[in-house]
């Protein structure tokens, strides 16, 4: 069973082979883990991860903007303050571009589940 069968057998309810693996390590463990295992990448294969998160560097925003709502806030911004700003256009494609090739990786050469996170109002 491919890993990506796998996690959508949870999803549907269903009952795998096994139980899905996944650990949110990167963000956090990435030096020790790269000591160890060479790459995040390597301990997630040594581990046979199900699951992979993509994590897209769009922003809704102009970093621009963001920066001057931060200079002019102490760095700190209201998520109210942001209605006023006009958003990035969504349809431009080459800001897609690594999410794009992080999906055809995992999905495709993994065999992985992806999940993927980009950052909005929240982020």
């Amino acid at each position: 069973m491919l890993p990506r069968e796998r996690v959508i057998q949870v999803l549907k309810r269903e009952s795998p082979d096994r139980i899905p693996i996944y650990g949110w390590v990167k963000i956090n463990l990435e030096e020790e883990i790269s000591k160890k295992f060479g790459s995040v990448e390597n301990f997630e294969d040594k581990y046979e991860f199900d699951l992979a998160r993509v994590y897209g560097k769009i922003s809704p925003y102009s970093s621009e903007q963001i920066k001057e709502i931060q200079n002019e806030n102490n760095g700190e911004i209201e998520p109210g303050t942001l209605l006023d700003f006009p958003l990035t256009d969504p349809n431009d494609m080459s800001k897609y571009e690594e999410i794009i090739e992080g999906i055809r990786y995992y999905k495709e050469t993994k065999g992985r589940f992806v999940h993927v996170q980009t950052p909005g109002i929240f982020e």
